[in-house]
Parts: C-alpha cells; structure tokens; sequence
C-alpha cells in the first residue's frame, strides 16, 4: 500500500513538471519583437485611460464632441450675402402698385428679409459655440449605434400622395376646404390624435394662408365647384376680402 501511494506522488510530480516545462517552452517560442509591441499597446492603453492630465482628457473629450469653427458659419454668411443682394435686385421690378396695394416687390422683399435674419441667427449661434457660451456639439456613437433613427418611409410616399391629391382638390373644392382635409391628414400621419387639436390647427391654417394669399399678397385662389364654391365666397366675405 505505501508502495502504491509513493508511486502515485511521482507521477503526479512529473506530470506537473512536464506541464511547466511545456509552458516555458511556449513562452520562449513568441517572438521578443512581438512581445514587445503587445507590452508597449498595454501600457499606451492603460497610460491614455489612467493619465489624469488635462490635455489626456481633452483628447478623449475630442472623440464625442465636435468643436465649432468659422467654417460651420461660412453657409449662413453665404445665404445672408445672397438674401441682400437679391432684395438690392427687388429694388428694380417694375412699379405697377395700385392705390390701396402693395407692390410687385413686397412678397420677395418679405421672403429675402426672413432669409437674412435666419442667415444672421445661425451666424450668431456659431460665434456663441467658438465663445463658449453655449456647449459644443456632442455625439455619442454608442447612442446612435444602440438607438437608431426611426424611419417610416410608408408615411413619407403616404404624404407625397396627399400632396398631390390634394392640389388636385383646389378646383373641385376649393383652397379653403381642400386645405383643412390636407392639414388634417398631414397631422394625422404625424400621430396626432386629439380631435381639438386636429380640428383648431387644420381649420386655423386654411384660415391664415387664404387672407396672407388673397388679401396682404393679392394671389387669386380656387374657390371651389357648386356648394364648395359658397363656403369659400361666405368666408371671404367674413374676412372683408373682394
């Protein structure tokens, strides 16, 4: 029995011996250059990770966040420089203006205006970014990776069908009405579902847009075939437009 159990130890002994040696064996076959770039990686990583100095940290502050420059304000300055001389060229249309209304020029004039004043918002928001007023851009690319956008392209073409059915609509049953079941639609797609909400917005912007038109600008609209034709003639007289 003693025989037995001494005889047991030595194997296990020289099963453990071999093991090490056919470690240090596998240990001694990698080669010295690629040990050495496998050292010197690990210790770059850990270095860039633990470095508590602030230039460490800005350079990874870099990789999520986009820092402001002139060349994000050079669209705004190009759409302001264009805005201005366009609304220099209005200047010259030819004056046909009636007493009582505005003339050729004003609706250009208008739209040119709202162009530079945007043009000029965005140069100012870049200046506020390079300042430091307001916080830089940040991306975060997990984020966008783990939550993407979503898409609905069967409610796009679904708007692009009641675009064109709805300028259809204009001679049938006129800009006022075909605008509110277009205005209706559109919020509907857009998973609107409060019924005050669809009814004051729809009707509200039929509305607006049909006195701007006809009664500031002096565009001619549809009125309508038939019935249609009376609801859009009562409205017009409500709101004072001959």
């Amino acid at each position: 029995m003693g025989l037995s159990r001494a005889n047991s130890g030595q194997r296990q002994s020289r099963v453990r011996q071999d093991l090490e040696s056919s470690r240090l064996e596998a240990i001694q076959a990698v080669p010295d250059h690629l040990a050495r770039k496998s050292g010197a990686q690990d210790a770059g990583a850990r270095s860039a990770s633990d470095d508590p100095r602030p230039e460490a940290a800005s350079s990874r502050k870099k990789a999520v966040e986009i820092n402001p420059s002139w060349r994000e304000a050079l669209p705004y300055v190009v759409s302001a420089l264009i805005a201005a001389w366009l609304y220099h060229v209005s200047d010259g249309f030819a004056d046909s203006q009636m007493p009582g209304r505005i003339g050729p020029d004003a609706w250009p004039k208008i739209a040119l205006g709202l162009m530079f004043f945007v043009s000029c918002l965005g140069v100012v928001k870049v200046a506020l970014k390079m300042r430091g007023t307001l916080p830089p851009t940040r991306i975060n690319p997990d984020r966008a990776l783990l939550h993407p956008p979503e898409l609905y392209p069967h409610l796009v073409w679904t708007a692009i069908v009641a675009t064109g059915v709805y300028i259809w609509a204009w001679n049938v049953l006129g800009y006022f009405l075909s605008t509110i079941l277009y205005s209706l639609l559109l919020m509907w797609i857009g998973h609107q579902r409060r019924s005050v909400v669809l009814a004051g917005c729809s009707v509200g912007f039929a509305v607006f847009f049909l006195f701007l038109f006809m009664k500031v600008v002096y565009v001619a609209l549809p009125l309508g075939e038939g019935p249609f034709s009376k609801v859009s003639l009562a409205l017009m007289s409500v709101l004072g437009i001959r």
